[in-house]
């Protein structure tokens, strides 16, 4: 009885042994999920900018705001114009409406139904055009404020209460943001093992002693480092739910089973 639970002990070691060997770990670096910088396309003078660096957001929170009065203005005026275009255009085609049944009495001429067909379509055009401005400048207030894409965390801020922004000229990021929630743990790996690290399968990430699960999100498809003759492709383990402020260049262990 005693060598056959021996017998048993040997094989429940070799069996953890063979599972130890099978597991591969590499050496990583964090990097963001989802960065972004942002800025507005509208010339303006800052009026608000209601986040500082470090400061955790939600998405479509207020980031940056221009002093709106011109836009508004803008708009106001565009919808002046669209409202004379359409009651023109209204006036023009009771206008042609009115020629027509004439013409079709026998009562007007067919120059007098030119001419009103004429005048409806420049009164159309010009409705058209009106509601073309409109869109412009309707545009043109939205993207005079920043609002963040996604949940995150503000990374720089380069703008300032009274700052005055021409946006062909500036040259850096009024703001720059990454999503909080998620992040990527880089490594890189040779020819041999890349083509095993398809989308989705499992990795444990490990870092400040913690350990997360999370996947494959990316597998290179270019070289990345070719020193000495050896290539290497860079591989994304996308993981969360890690509850505390991460940085991008932190040391990661990721281990696939």
């Amino acid at each position: 009885m005693k060598n056959k639970y021996a017998g048993f002990g040997w094989l429940l070691l070799l069996i953890v042994s063979s599972n130890t060997l099978m597991a591969e770990e590499y050496e990583g670096m964090l990097v963001w999920a989802q960065r972004v910088e942002l800025g507005v396309l509208v010339n303006g003078v800052v009026k608000e900018v209601p986040v500082t660096e470090g400061q955790r957001v939600k998405k479509d929170q207020l980031l940056l705001k221009l002093n709106e009065r011109v836009f508004v203005a803008d708009v106001n005026h565009a919808e002046a114009d669209l409202k004379k275009a359409q009651e023109i255009l209204i006036e023009a085609k009771r206008e042609l409406d009115r020629v027509e049944e004439l013409y079709n009495r026998t009562v007007s001429s067919e120059h007098e139904l030119e001419q009103a067909n004429l005048e409806h379509t420049r009164a159309l055009a010009t409705e058209k055009k009106a509601q073309a401005v409109l869109v412009r400048k309707y545009t043109a207030l939205k993207y005079s404020a920043i609002h963040a894409p996604f949940d995150g965390i503000i990374l720089s801020r380069n703008a300032s209460v009274g700052q005055t922004i021409v946006s062909a000229l500036q040259s850096q990021p009024m703001i720059t943001m990454a999503e909080t929630g998620r992040m990527l743990a880089r490594i890189t790996v040779g020819p041999e093992k890349v083509t095993h690290m398809t989308a989705g399968k499992k990795a444990e990430v490990k870092v400040n002693g913690k350990t997360f699960n999370g996947s494959v999100y990316f597998a290179g498809l270019e070289p990345v480092d070719t020193a000495n003759g050896i290539v290497k492709y860079n591989v994304d383990i996308s993981f969360g739910d890690f509850g505390e402020i991460l940085r991008a260049g932190q040391k990661a262990r990721v281990i696939f089973q």
